[in-house]
C-alpha cells in the first residue's frame, strides 16, 4: 500500500533500518521497517506484501529525540585485548615463573573465548529511537529492531538490521528534524 502524500509535502529522508523474514510452516512473511521524515511528518512504516502498519506524528510535535545503536563490535574487541593480555600474561610466567601470572593468564583465555563466542552467537546490531513532545514529558513514538535469529517447532524469524542505515538514521535525525522546524 502506498504512501500518500498531502499537499505540499515531500519525502526529505527514508530509512529503511530492518527487514524481517519470518516463516511458519508453509507460510512466509518478509517485513521491510522504515522511518520517513517529510518536511510535514514523522512515519514509521512496517510494509509486508499482505499488511501495512504505519505511526504517524506531525514534525511540529517532536521536541526531544532519543537515539541509540549498538552492534556487538565491543565483543571482539574485548576479545582480541584479552587475547593480548593471555600472550603477555604468559610471556611474564615464562620469564618469572611467577604462579599467579599463569593463573591470570588462563583467566584471560577462558575470558577472550567467552566473549568469542558471545559474539558469534549475537551477531547483528540493534536500533532504537523515542521522539516525544515537550522536552521528553510525553512519548509520541518508540522506533526498534534488534538483530535476531530464531528457530522454534515451525516458526522461523530472522530479522536483520541494516547498519549503515541505522547508523545515519541516528546521526541524522534529530538534525533533520530541528532544521524541518526550523523552516517552518
Amino acid at each position: 500500500m502506498e504512501l500518500i502524500l498531502a499537499k505540499n509535502e515531500e519525502i526529505i529522508k527514508k530509512y529503511d533500518y530492518s527487514e524481517k523474514h519470518e516463516k511458519r510452516g508453509l507460510i512466509s512473511n518478509d517485513v521491510t521497517s522504515s522511518l520517513i521524515i517529510t518536511n510535514k511528518r514523522i512515519i514509521n512504516e512496517s510494509v509486508s506484501k499482505r499488511n501495512v502498519f504505519r505511526k504517524e506524528i506531525p514534525i511540529e510535535s517532536a521536541d526531544y529525540v532519543s537515539t541509540a545503536y549498538a552492534s556487538n563490535a565491543m565483543s571482539f574487541l574485548a576479545a582480541a585485548a584479552l587475547a593480548i593480555i593471555f600472550v603477555l600474561f604468559l610471556i611474564f610466567y615464562f620469564s618469572t615463573e611467577n604462579s599467579l601470572l599463569l593463573a591470570l593468564s588462563i583467566i584471560a583465555a577462558v575470558a577472550a573465548v567467552v566473549f568469542i563466542i558471545i559474539a558469534i552467537l549475537k551477531r547483528g546490531a540493534g536500533v532504537k529511537v523515542e521522539i516525544s513532545g515537550r522536552m521528553g514529558e510525553y512519548g509520541l513514538m518508540a522506533v526498534g529492531a534488534s538483530s535476531l535469529q530464531s528457530a522454534k517447532r515451525l516458526t522461523k524469524i530472522k530479522i536483520k538490521i541494516d547498519k549503515g542505515t541505522a547508523q545515519n538514521m541516528i546521526n541524522e535525525l534529530g538534525a533533520t528534524i530541528l532544521d524541518l522546524k526550523k523552516t517552518k
